[in-house]
């Protein structure tokens, strides 16, 4: 097996989250949708770990191997690395000249942010799911 392989697979790339942090903090914090229950003697109920952080973009909106593809028990990357790598450097760019007020560089990658904002919703876990009830003959390689 390659130990270079790409297997946490950004679904929200880490440029992409990073645009939600202030310049003081490095991290978000989480919402636990299923936290720890705790029943108290008075009868309600006391929510633990509701809230969970610090968690760093790198740590935030991937899932292992969400992009993986195996061929002959080979593992492969290509698509988060050469599809998803490129439409993400683009993108990254473009938004960035927007941010910046680069109309020029924006000019120039003006059709990237489409191209990056298309593929952001097939791209996550739910949108996989969606194409698979598509397409249900698929294996997830060929999704």
């Amino acid at each position: 097996m390659n130990d270079d392989l790409i297997r946490n697979n950004h679904y929200v790339p880490i440029w992409y989250q990073k645009n939600f942090l202030s310049s003081k903090k490095a991290a978000f914090h989480y919402l636990n949708l299923y936290p720890d229950k705790i029943d108290l003697p008075n009868g309600k109920v006391k929510l633990k770990n509701q809230i969970c952080w610090p968690f760093s973009p790198k740590q935030c909106f991937y899932q292992t191997d969400l992009y993986t593809t195996s061929f002959l028990g080979y593992l492969n990357d290509e698509i988060e690395r050469y599809f998803f790598g490129k439409i993400d450097s683009d993108g990254s760019i473009a938004i960035k000249a927007f941010m910046d007020l680069d109309y020029r560089l924006f000019h120039d990658y003006f059709i990237k942010v489409f191209e990056y904002m298309d593929i952001q919703k097939l791209r996550t876990p739910k949108g996989l799911v969606w194409l698979s009830q598509k397409f249900p003959i698929i294996t997830h390689t060929q999704v």
